[in-house]
């Protein structure tokens, strides 16, 4: 009994009977009968102890006095094998799983499929004279050396503002600990403030998109060298990392 109901379990099934369903229990030696309203055949339970059914027929008539009569009719549960739970189980996992693919970005699914489809192809398919393991690893580097070169050379910045790029002054002021403060206004007028360092006779001047002012780059001639050649400097070891993958997917191609 819980809740103000009697759990009445047979085999796999259980049977709720709210107590304001119960009409009468009736005890007779081992057995107890427990007699429905609208319900023709008692539900029956028999005890080898005699003076445990007597006690369970007393908490059952206490349930039915202290219980309200307009309360949910009898159900029955039933719970399914295991098979079934296990598939359902699969199944709620599955949907979860399409869930989160959902919301992740195309760099997070690029990034999941390269560990959980190539990475174990790799070392399938790895020998003693090329490990898989260090493939996967020599790929990873590689890969992390060309963002690392993307980000330093900006090449798809600088293609788009030297096509429709605005070049505007500058006006620089001293923050805390050495951060430079520069400040520019767009074509509409709108203000807009960095956070950089350096001397502020060297960033007099700003080349931004106009269509988006956040893209932006300082026309200096000595940081476009350094950026540009440290750029190309970091993508050549990224391309000389990715050359064992490159083989691989050759020896892969039939």
């Amino acid at each position: 009994m819980a809740d103000g109901k009697v759990h009445w379990r047979q085999g796999r099934t259980t049977t709720v009977v709210p107590g304001g369903r119960v009409r009468r229990v009736e005890v007779s030696g081992q057995v107890l009968a427990l007699h429905l309203f609208d319900e023709q055949q008692p539900l029956t339970v028999r005890h080898r102890i005699p003076e445990a059914v007597s006690t369970l027929a007393s908490e059952i008539e206490a349930l039915i006095g202290d219980t309200p009569g307009d309360l949910p009719a009898v159900r029955s549960e039933t719970p399914s094998v295991w098979p079934v739970r296990a598939v359902r189980a699969l199944g709620a996992w599955i949907a979860g799983v399409a869930r989160a693919a959902r919301r992740t970005t195309v760099k997070q699914r690029c990034w999941l499929g390269y560990l959980f489809v190539v990475v174990p192809m790799m070392i399938g398919t790895g020998t003693p004279d090329r490990p898989g393991f260090l493939l996967a690893l020599l790929t990873a580097a590689g890969y992390g050396v060309l963002r690392l070169a993307d980000k330093l050379a900006k090449p798809r910045t600088r293609w788009i503002l030297a096509r429709r790029g605005v070049t505007v002054q500058t006006k620089a002021a001293s923050g805390k600990g050495g951060v430079l403060k520069i400040t520019y206004h767009s074509l509409d007028g709108e203000r807009h403030t960095l956070d950089t360092t350096g001397d502020a006779r060297h960033w007099s001047e700003i080349r931004f998109d106009p269509r988006d002012p956040t893209r932006f780059l300082f026309p200096t001639r000595a940081l476009w060298i350094f950026e540009l050649l440290g750029g190309l400097l970091l993508a050549a070891l990224g391309a000389w990392l990715l050359t064992p993958l490159l083989s691989w997917v050759l020896e892969l191609v039939p």
